[in-house]
């Protein structure tokens, strides 16, 4: 039995329409009964956006988010008036919403397009919905569609514009022209949302020239080369009129400001973090990572050993690259899949490059570019039919049993309050509410302690009203200053107690070891060891201190701590911004 065509699946173009409430319906209910382990971001954006006097203030203005800040800040009015104090009940939290229910109907239409382009690589409708699944149930992609980041929005505006390539009949010359500046165009835009979607950019362009769905065949490269030049000219303007309305006037000023959008983030050992990074496009590894640096990084503190690692992760990251393999060899198989193999590698592999040498792999929202070309692959090795004599139907079992474990392995990460994690956050801040002011401050090691992911990610859960506490983390472990965390504390709390407010430090701090539960890895970040912390902390008086032995303590202000601890903050200086 030979290979299906993709040309001739997409001759047939009467599918009826009502299946695409199939993907939405779908995605509208894991919306509806997940919540994010993450939303990045969001409360930093709406804070800036409230602040912002005008469309021309530079902070609006970054690098690697261009459009995004802009576009909050024009629809603040209408997040204003048309949002319920019920529902955000601070004109900051409006704007998140909003910035929400942008991204969650960003996620809808790539969800629908998705599915629409798959269905027409496929035979039939309801197999459309196996690379769908993996959509909408893929870590990377559910995660930031509760969020209000620009990285889904990115995603719809190059998946619409791949959309428009691919689907539409264009018979006329002016509508091949309307279609080329169309889809360059939403390239360009979904640069200008999030900057590494440019490493995508030459396979996007070439998506047409591999993956000919329509009986007008495939483009002339020199109309690849056109959307090319579009997209990059409309890339172009969105730069440098963001770089002047952020007020940058110079090369080395630029500079500067394309370097801000780092936010000083540096990890080491690129490629190590990179066998885990990936996979976290689609599987939620947030605990097992923890695990696995332990392993890897050799933790005295809370050793992991080989068999755990097997027992509760290696077996999901396994289990990914069967998925990959199983997609590519299937596809290969075929010629006329094949190209569309091929292009989802011309995009993966420069955004991997780009991950492990220029930035960092291990965060869910690195690899979300080159999603959608990963999902035609997918569709593309279903549509090739069993071959007598081929363990195709291994391939498929293999694709089959990811796509069945993708809910299963990604609950814990969405379960929200319903985790007994959640549970233990509210009873910690319950317990500080009892000794602490309204207006004081939380300290825990790090970023990922369940009290700050409730109070920053968690921004309408009951806990935060009618106020969020102020929290701070103490050492960020991937920024570039993370040594200096000692000065970075000590100017936080001179702050604080100058506008005065009591500060609160996590009963952790003083302990000889880490807490499991605080997710610190040994080793993580070769400049920061937690013997420094807890000496720091058991120098520092407390004069009050809560109920629970996972609570907090307070910092004991005097003469000679603030000469301390200004001391400290001098040392910052000219280095970190402090």
């Amino acid at each position: 039995m030979s290979s299906p065509s993709i040309d001739k699946a997409s001759e047939n173009q009467s599918i009826d329409w009502k299946w695409l409430a199939l993907p939405a319906f779908l995605y509208i209910l894991l919306i509806a009964l997940t919540e994010p382990p993450f939303i990045g971001d969001t409360p930093f954006y709406a804070g800036q956006l409230a602040a912002a006097p005008g469309l021309s203030s530079p902070v609006l203005w970054e690098f690697g988010h261009i459009l995004w800040r802009p576009i909050g800040f024009i629809l603040s009015p209408l997040f204003q008036a048309a949002i319920p104090d019920h529902i955000a009940w601070t004109h900051e939290l409006k704007i998140s919403y909003g910035l929400i229910c942008l991204t969650v109907l960003s996620g809808l239409i790539s969800t629908v397009l998705i599915y629409d382009l798959s269905r027409r690589i496929l035979r039939h409708p309801l197999w459309a919905m196996l690379p769908v699944f993996v959509l909408v149930c893929g870590d990377a992609f559910l995660s930031y569609s509760h969020s209000g980041m620009p990285y889904i929005p990115a995603v719809a505006a190059l998946t619409g514009g791949l959309w428009l390539q691919l689907v539409p009949k264009a018979d006329q010359r002016g509508g091949q022209v309307t279609l080329l500046w169309s889809s360059a165009c939403l390239f360009g835009i979904a640069c200008l949302l999030w900057f590494p979607f440019v490493f995508v950019l030459p396979a996007a362009v070439c998506a047409r020239k591999f993956v000919p769905l329509r009986n007008g065949g495939r483009w002339e490269w020199t109309q690849a080369f056109a959307v090319l030049v579009i997209a990059g000219g409309v890339v172009t303007a969105g730069v440098v009129t963001a770089a002047f309305m952020a007020g940058v006037h110079s090369i080395s000023g630029f500079r500067l400001w394309m370097s801000a959008a780092s936010h000083e983030w540096h990890q080491n050992r690129q490629w190590l973090r990179a066998v885990s990074g990936c996979p976290r496009l689609l599987i939620d590894l947030a605990r097992d990572g923890i695990n696995l640096k332990r392993f890897t990084f050799k933790d005295p503190y809370n050793p992991v050993s080989a068999a755990v690692i097997v027992r509760l992760m290696l077996w999901k990251i396994g289990l990914f690259y069967a998925f990959l393999a199983a997609v590519a060899v299937l596809a290969w198989t075929s010629a006329r899949t094949r190209p569309v193999l091929i292009l989802a590698a011309f995009a993966g592999l420069p955004l991997l490059a780009f991950a492990v040498l220029l930035f960092e792999p291990s965060s869910p929202e690195r690899f979300l570019p080159v999603l959608p070309f990963l999902l035609l692959a997918v569709a593309a090795a279903w549509a090739v039919a069993p071959t007598p004599g081929m363990k195709t139907k291994w391939l498929r079992g293999v694709i089959v049993v990811f796509v069945l474990a993708l809910p299963v392995m990604n609950w814990p990460g969405f379960a929200g309050s319903f985790s007994p994690e959640s549970r233990q956050a509210h009873a910690r801040l319950d317990d500080l509410r009892k000794s602490a002011q309204p207006d004081d401050v939380l300290v825990t090691i790090n970023l990922q302690d369940p009290v700050i992911q409730l109070i920053d990610q968690s921004l309408f859960d009951s806990a935060n009203r009618p106020a969020p506490f102020r929290n701070h983390w103490l050492i960020t472990i991937a920024a570039e200053h993370a040594h200096l965390w000692r000065q970075q504390f000590a100017a936080f709390v001179l702050q604080n107690w100058r506008e005065n407010r009591n500060v609160w430090v996590t009963k952790g701090a003083v302990a000889d070891r880490p807490d499991p539960d605080a997710r610190w890895v040994e080793g993580d970040n070769p400049a920061v060891h937690w013997k420094d912390i807890a000496t720091f902390f058991r120098s520092i008086q407390f004069d009050q201190q809560t109920a629970r032995p996972d609570g907090f303590l307070r910092m004991r202000r005097s003469s000679e701590l603030e000469d301390r601890l200004a001391r400290l903050s001098g040392e910052a200086a000219g280095q970190t911004g402090y």
